[in-house]
């Protein structure tokens, strides 16, 4: 019973030692832990690495955030006009030439679509300014009979809500523009602002606001400015313009340079990066340029979508100007959480203006409507398709892009999210996990590709057991 207690069974069948046992046992034991501890000491150094690239990230974009601007929109181009360029270049066109050819479509798309819509878009606004147009009325005739201008009525009618000063010198602008021969235009600018006052009255009248058209004006003009505020209003808007115009120059350019290069630029790189993490960054990469590429892509989709389901419903309900607003409403649709809002704001304006509550509410309606297909259907389709982002971290992506970087921070939060995703993801799978994601994605798609080809992974053909 003594030698039962020693000896255990080999697997090869033969007997082992207790004692020796035991220690094999204390040796699996012990290495268990050493790599335990080795898997911590990794998950905290992949942690570390993670923090110290968003930290250097968020550096960056502090401190070069104005050069940032141009840069993102040029990113942008290059992700939507790659594909053309690329497509182009492998049908025998160089780059150059297909980069141009891209550019070309690009800008007579534009034109098209203006002489299309255009001639809708100057229809309604005639519509619009019919609709306001200021016809005479009784009194008006009477005082046509007295000696009176058409042009003076409509200025005296216009002192209904504005002060007697305000009154005075329309009064002589319009006596002057009279003896120029510029009525009609003066008598439209007169007949436009009286009916912006009144509507706005009308509606200051129906809400809680305890005020007037005149009220807002007077405490506008009761405020002290001084002339080095002024200058410096001045200054700031337009150097906002110069900044403005600067991005509209700078970022074509710079996406035109990058769409020649970007096969030199990727060699270049490639020749740079060490060769025991090259196919690392290369996977990462591809997934990454897939991601970006396919969000920029996916959100000028859903704006398309966005403007035409809009436009439709606008025109439905006859709201006035609805091919201009449901454009507005798909272009600003653009910008993630608060785009579709703001696009909906020019709708609902017009709408108090010329329209009637009822219309007003009709448009929020159909705003609701759009946004509520958009949110449920079409942006999670193109989200899952492109980014493969949780709905909640698109949201917090969002208000944490917007915090750190303004109205650009909201374009980028999105496509940086998914790109740290990417890498995090991979890092982890690599570091922690010790997989091979490189490899476990070529696996996958050699074995599609044998699958396709009726063989195994060996290149053997597959035959079907019978």
């Amino acid at each position: 019973m003594s030698s039962d207690r020693h000896v255990s069974a080999d697997p090869d069948g033969g007997s082992v030692p207790a004692d020796q046992a035991e220690m094999n046992g204390s040796q699996e034991d012990q290495e268990t832990a050493s790599d335990r501890i080795m898997r911590i000491g990794r998950v905290a150094w992949a942690i570390v690495g993670i923090l110290a690239a968003t930290g250097a990230i968020v550096w960056i974009f502090w401190h070069f955030a104005p050069i940032l601007p141009p840069l993102i929109i040029a990113g942008a181009l290059v992700f939507l006009l790659n594909p053309i360029v690329s497509f182009l270049h492998r049908r025998g066109l160089p780059r150059l030439v297909g980069t141009g050819v891209a550019y070309l479509g690009v800008l007579l798309g534009l034109v098209l679509i203006i002489l299309l819509v255009s001639p809708m878009i100057t229809h309604q606004v005639d519509e619009l300014s019919k609709s306001w147009e200021c016809h005479d009325t009784p009194d008006e005739t009477d005082s046509e009979a007295d000696g009176a201008t058409p042009t003076t009525t409509a200025a005296r009618r216009s002192t209904v809500t504005t002060s007697p000063t305000r009154a005075s010198d329309e009064a002589t602008t319009t006596d002057a523009s009279s003896s120029d021969g510029s009525t009609s235009d003066d008598d439209s600018d007169i007949c436009l602002r009286s009916e912006l006052e009144s509507k706005a009255d009308e509606w200051l009248a129906k809400s809680p606001l305890d005020l007037t058209v005149q009220d807002i004006i007077d405490e506008a003009q009761s405020t002290d400015v001084s002339v080095g505020d002024q200058i410096a209003t001045a200054r700031e808007i337009g150097s906002r313009v110069v900044d403005v115009l600067l991005i509209l120059v700078l970022a074509p350019i710079f996406a035109f340079y990058f769409l020649i290069d970007l096969p030199r630029l990727r060699q270049i790189s490639l020749d740079l990066l060490p060769s025991p993490m090259d196919r690392d960054i290369v996977y990462m990469a591809r997934h990454i340029g897939s991601a970006v590429g396919g969000f920029f892509r996916g959100q000028l989709f859903v704006a398309l979508v966005v403007g035409i389901m809009s436009s439709i419903g606008l025109w439905l309900i006859g709201l006035d100007l609805w091919l201009v607003v449901g454009m507005i409403a798909g272009l600003f649709n653009m910008i993630p959480l608060i785009g579709p809002w703001i696009g909906g704001i020019p709708g609902l304006a017009i709408a108090l203006t010329t329209g009637t509550p009822v219309q007003a509410a009709l448009v929020v309606v159909v705003m609701v409507v759009v946004q509520q297909l958009d949110n449920h259907i079409i942006s999670p389709y193109v989200m899952h398709r492109t980014v493969h982002l949780h709905p909640v971290a698109v949201m917090v992506a969002l208000l944490l892009g917007g915090t750190l970087a303004g109205f650009f921070g909201l374009l980028i939060a999105v496509p940086a999210t998914a790109t740290a995703k990417i890498i995090g993801g991979h890092l982890w799978r690599r570091v922690v996990l010790g997989q091979d994601p490189v490899w476990d994605e070529e696996k996958a798609e050699i074995e599609k590709k044998d699958a396709e080809e009726g063989v195994d992974i060996t290149g053997e053909p597959i035959t079907t057991a019978t």
